[in-house]
């Protein structure tokens, strides 16, 4: 049985495309530019909102802003939407799915502690 690759999305905040290594600009992003080495790197990418918000939860269910709600910062993404989006397809594809970062999907704070110690709301005083 043929292994499946291992899929990260990586998505920065507040970060031009053109400011990594390999568009050359000089900035150094070494750590960066060997995961692309390795991988697929999407240089003409068109997002469908201005806005972190509504573009987050349009890569992130495959949906326009109108559709998912989320037009604006400060709306809360419907979180059925996931089941639909990205984290549906790669489960049904027999994925485990995890998010880790900033997901900036709701205006409030949605967390929600599991007891399990890899579950964090920050990484203030975080020594692992």
């Amino acid at each position: 049985m043929t292994r499946k690759p291992n899929v990260i999305l990586i998505s920065t905040d507040q970060h031009r495309g053109d400011c990594i290594g390999p568009e050359g600009r000089g900035v150094k992003t070494p750590n960066i530019d060997k995961i692309g080495a390795s991988g697929v790197r999407f240089s003409k990418c068109i997002t469908p909102h201005p806005m972190c918000q509504p573009a987050r939860a349009s890569i992130l269910t495959g949906k326009l802003p109108y559709t998912t709600g989320v037009r604006d910062n400060g709306r809360d993404l419907d979180y059925s939407f996931g089941a639909q989006g990205l984290a549906g397809i790669f489960g049904d594809a027999g994925y485990d799915t995890h998010f880790i970062g900033k997901a900036h999907l709701s205006s409030h704070d949605t967390f929600a502690p599991t007891g399990k110690p890899e579950c964090h709301k920050s990484a203030k005083d975080y020594d692992p």
